[in-house]
């Protein structure tokens, strides 16, 4: 079996672009008692991704759970609760989960139901902001390199130039870039996450990887027909091959859209006053996100409080295996 898993890998690596390459084949894990856990390593790929897809840049591993029973004993193999994050006493694994088990609307327990659907995102959020707060981290040295004269090398004249389409800022113009790029609270995303997929088991969510609800005419991207929809109206709700490329197109919306500029302007005045970020401080500017309005922005407070999501602000993931 090893020798045929063997062969694979090596035909998939002679497949796989110079940039990627996979260090895992598709497995199906086996249980002690020789039964299938239901879960399935996909397969590794490494190499900076590009900037509109970007997970983080660091060494990912992403699994299938067909189960929410299997999923929930991944996280206990590798000793992954809520509450140990909560505490301070251990990071979040990098586990990114591709897809919500689709019998996650039956765990009947509410509270096992909530906690599985926050400790399935919180690496995910986590991930996302890593690469937003790194990719800040490289507009900030470029514009004090400006600012001293340094010349700027092809490499970061080329990124930038591709940050400057993917956030629609004019040539040269660090500084509007800086004031988009950078993280989105955890508790916030959360809270947003929860509400708008039904706490994931809303029909976009198990079928489209929808956990925003953010709609689009575009014809040319996927997405799902709201039920009921009017006659008369062409939106969809925009659906995801992955709940990470989800999570991060969520962010791009809140880092660039033109209706959260108050949300972006209230960042940068906390980042200015050396404030952590903080998701129930940053909701009342996101009354345009629904047509609720403030209805909206105090349930997100509501959920944000009664779930203590505050408490997973300063979540950090687990730092990177070294590899060879």
């Amino acid at each position: 079996m090893w020798k045929r898993i063997s062969e694979r890998l090596s035909k998939l690596k002679e497949l796989t672009p110079n940039h990627l390459y996979a260090s895992i084949f598709a497995v199906i894990a086996v249980g002690t008692a020789g039964t299938q856990t239901g879960i399935l390593w996909l397969p590794v790929f490494k190499g900076p991704p590009p900037p509109y897809t970007g997970p983080s840049p660091s060494p990912s591993l992403e699994f299938r759970a067909f189960t929410s029973e299997s999923l929930l004993h991944r996280y206990a193999e590798r000793g992954y609760t809520l509450d140990g994050i909560r505490s301070g006493q251990a990071d979040v694994p990098r586990m990114y989960l591709t897809e919500l088990p689709h019998d996650l609307s039956q765990v009947t327990s509410v509270k096992e139901r909530k906690e599985l659907f926050l400790a399935s995102l919180l690496p995910l959020i986590l991930s996302v902001n890593e690469r937003l707060v790194a990719d800040r981290a490289r507009l900030q040295a470029l514009s004090e390199a400006r600012n001293s004269k340094k010349a700027t090398s092809r490499s970061d004249s080329q990124w930038l130039t591709e940050m400057q389409e993917i956030y629609a800022v004019e040539n040269g113009n660090i500084q509007s870039l800086i004031a988009r790029v950078d993280a989105i609270p955890v508790s916030l995303a959360l809270a947003q996450a929860a509400t708008e997929s039904g706490w994931g088991t809303s029909r976009f969510a198990k079928l489209g990887n929808a956990l925003f609800g953010q709609w689009t005419e575009n014809r040319n991207v996927r997405g799902m027909a709201p039920t009921g929809r009017d006659a008369n109206k062409k939106h969809r709700v925009r659906a995801f091959k992955s709940l990470m490329r989800s999570v991060w197109k969520y962010a791009l919306n809140l880092n660039n859209h033109p209706a959260y500029q108050a949300f972006r302007e209230a960042r940068a005045a906390a980042r200015q006053a050396g404030a952590a970020l903080s998701g129930d401080s940053l909701t009342h500017t996101l009354t345009e996100y629904s047509e609720r309005g403030a209805v909206y922005t105090e349930e997100l407070r509501a959920i944000i409080r009664i779930n203590r999501l505050n408490e997973l602000d300063d979540a950090k993931l687990m730092r990177p295996v070294p590899t060879s």
